[in-house]
Formats: C-alpha cells, structure tokens, sequence
C-alpha cells in the first residue's frame, strides 16, 4: 500500500474519531446513521484510490454520485427530527442503541395502527425533564419525549397548561376566575410488563391528538391496573377523562348534572390509583380540579357541603407543594390551587369572624 493511500486512511479514522467525540456531548447526539453521514463523502475520496483493471474511477462520475447522495441525505434529513411529534432518547446504558431501536419500532407500530404518525430518536441519553426545554422550543410540532431506562420510562410533554372556568359558556361571565390544571409535564410507569407498555404509550399518544378516541382510550386505562406495581400513567388517564367530562359541564349553555357526576367519578378513580409522594405535581392537579369541580357544583346545587369539600381539596394540593420532587419541577398545581382557594373565600363569613375576634379583644380589655 502506498503512502498516499495510508495518509489517506489515517486522515479518514481520525475525522470520524475526532467527529464522534465532539458530537457525542452534544445537545442531541451522535447516532450510527448520522456517523455514517458524516463519513460519505470520506468515503468518496476514498474510492479515487481504488483502481480497477489498472483504471482509476472516472472523477466526473465521482462528483456526480457526491451531489446525488448529499442531496438525497439532505433531504431525508431536513425532516427526520424537525417533523416529528413524538421522540425516544437514547435509554440510559444502550450504548449501541439496540434496545432503542427495539422500543421505538414498538411504538411506531403501536402508534400506527390508530394514527398515521412516525417515531423519532434522539441519540443521546437524559436523566431529567428540563433538559427537553430547548427542544420543545425548537419543535413546534413535537408533542412529547420519551426517556428513561430499560425499567423506568418517563413521558415528557410540553410545560403545564392551564383553563379558565371563564373559558366555556357556562361561566363566562363569573366574577372568579378559576384555574383548571390541563396537563402536567412528565409522568413514570415501570417498563415492564413491556408489550403492555408499548400498547398503553402508543394508545395515550393516540388518545393526546385525537379527541374522538380521547374518551375511550382515556376509560380503558382502568383495566389495566392489575399489571403495574405503580399505577401514576393510569392514574394521569383517568385525570384527563374527568377533565374532558369537566370541561364539558363548562362549556355548555345550562348546567350537566350527569357530565359532573362523570367528571366526579373519573377523578375518583385516578385518585385511587395513585400515591402523593409518586408524583406530587399530579396529585395536586387532581386535587385543584376536584375542588374546582365541587365549587362549580355549589353554585347550581346550593349545598354548602360542596363549597366545604371544595376548600378541603384546594388545602390538600396546597399542601404537596412540601412533597420530595421525583423530576425536579417546579411546583405549578400548589400555587394555582392556594390562587383558587383565595378567591372562594367567603369574606361575609371572614368578616363575621373578625368581628367576633375584636369584640373578644375589646371584652378582654375591659376586664383588665
């Protein structure tokens, strides 16, 4: 072999190495195919040394599959992360990407049997859910990010979002304006048992964009209790269910009794199923439009037991905010649950109580 040709491959490992090592701690990684990308046109160099039958290959030739083979990898590259509406990073200790390749072509599969929709990948590993900020900023289509281990797998969606009671019809021109709790940013689920996993993750990402199967897949999540040891995924269904049902009440011209007592019910179940300390974000979010749902109620029924069990579930999200944080967030239900309890107090009754306080104290003085 000639010095040239041995130059030539010595240049050619050391820009992959070089590549590889700078690319590996960047924000989205360095996948095979995309380390195969960069070495193309190396590749091409490359064959200007192969001879064959004594004849160089042609370099007009050469120059044309180098064109060619950019222009296809470029385009087949504009839209590969920038397009899709749901990623996988790389699972924590899959160096090769194996098991991610394995997962994500689950998903894809599961995903579309329900919808016409791909998987993405992010070929780099992460360990908490801010580290999406930037991500989610860039992407405007991306809907969320699946991360984790190969016993673990967190679900990352955008940040909190919130509705006004104000919003619908039924309330629009209420004096209070409430705040219901939406979504929550991440949630967990064991991955084992895996088939269930990828069934339950490809039909709630089918059920977050398509709200004629919302009801039904968000309904069936029950059933799948039994099969988790931790249940918080099933739990987050259920919470939307009661949500839709809610949000139903509000926005219809006259009050529903029996989308109340659905909304009512669906929280209840996800109350069941889960535990604060597992995901305190959640929990307070539950807890806040619990309460928003009994307030609502007070105001058509008139019971005052309703307004009592509205404050006591505002008190109780207000209270989480001392929880251990499993994802490191920053605490969004506890403080739209201490807003929402502030604004249904009773200040005729608050008044009576201060009232009754300076008579005591005035009393008192007078004694002395």
């Amino acid at each position: 072999m000639s010095r040239k040709r041995l130059l030539f491959l010595a240049i050619y490992y050391l820009v992959i190495i070089i590549t590889y090592s700078y690319y590996k701690n960047c924000e989205d990684g360095l996948s095979a195919s995309m380390l195969q990308i960069i070495s193309f046109p190396l590749f091409l160099l490359g064959i200007a040394f192969v001879r064959i039958n004594s004849l160089k290959v042609p370099v007009y030739l050469l120059l044309f599959v180098l064109i060619f083979g950019s222009s296809f990898i470029y385009f087949a590259r504009s839209g590969e992360i920038f397009k899709k509406e749901i990623l996988i990073a790389r699972i924590k200790g899959d160096s090769y990407e194996s098991f991610t390749h394995l997962f994500k072509n689950g998903l894809e599969s599961g995903i579309q049997k329900y919808l016409d929709a791909s998987v993405g990948a992010l070929s780099k590993e992460y360990s908490n859910h801010d580290e999406f900020s930037s991500i989610f900023e860039n992407n405007n289509r991306l809907y969320s990010v699946i991360w984790g281990s190969d016993r673990w797998i967190n679900y990352s969606n955008r940040e909190s979002q919130l509705k006004s009671v104000r919003s619908g019809n039924l309330l629009s021109d209420f004096s209070k304006n409430l705040l219901l709790v939406s979504t929550i940013p991440v949630f967990g689920m064991s991955y084992s048992p895996a088939n269930h996993t990828v069934e339950f993750l490809s039909r709630f990402f089918v059920a977050s964009h398509e709200k004629d199967k919302a009801e039904l897949f968000y309904k069936n999540a029950g059933s799948y209790a039994p099969l988790w040891t931790q249940s918080t995924h099933l739990s987050y269904s259920l919470f939307l269910l009661g949500n839709i049902y809610l949000e139903r009440v509000l926005g219809g011209v006259d009050y529903q009794e029996a989308e109340m007592k659905c909304a009512l019910n669906a929280y209840a179940k996800s109350a069941s199923l889960i535990l604060g300390k597992h995901n305190p974000e959640l929990t307070a979010a539950l807890d806040n439009n619990i309460g928003i749902a009994y307030y609502v109620k007070s105001l058509f029924s008139g019971k005052k037991k309703d307004i009592i069990k509205a404050k006591k579930r505002f008190k109780s999200a207000i209270k989480l905010k001392s929880f251990k944080n499993p994802f490191n967030l920053t605490y969004l239900s506890s403080f739209v649950a201490k807003i929402n309890s502030k604004m249904i107090k009773d200040k005729g009754v608050n008044k009576k109580r201060r009232q009754k306080k300076n008579g005591k104290r005035r009393n008192n003085k007078k004694t002395t």
